[in-house]
């Protein structure tokens, strides 16, 4: 096995789209905003990733048994950057993960991070 790295373009195979909630978002009648709701959600951008899920831990929320952990990577952009906690993704197989940080790897700027978790 080669110690060398895998060109970029194998690497983010798997496509994401970023979301954000709406600035009108349809509110709960209790106050809060419907996160839950898909029309609530506006495309922030498409980007391609390469994603590991990282753990998995049981909840109990009442919407699902356990929640994965994942890191996903991609290619350095000031729009990838600059995804914030309140983001989400919507990945190509239907999962939705929710944002818990994003950040650059190192000084570098050659990927930016995302952590994200999804509850099944």
């Amino acid at each position: 096995m080669s110690n060398r790295r895998r060109p970029a373009v194998g690497r983010y195979r798997d496509r994401a789209t970023v979301q954000k909630l709406k600035a009108a978002a349809t509110k709960d009648p209790l106050g809060p905003v419907k996160r839950e709701t898909a029309a609530n959600w506006e495309t922030y951008e498409t980007i391609y990733v390469e994603e590991d899920a990282t753990g998995a831990k049981s909840v109990d929320t009442g919407h699902g048994s356990a929640e994965v952990a994942y890191m996903l990577r991609t290619p350095y952009s000031t729009e990838a950057a600059a995804i914030l906690p309140t983001y989400r993704l919507l990945m190509e197989d239907g999962r939705i993960l929710h944002v818990v940080a994003a950040y650059p790897d190192g000084n570098s700027r050659r990927e930016v991070i995302i952590e994200a978790t999804q509850t099944v």
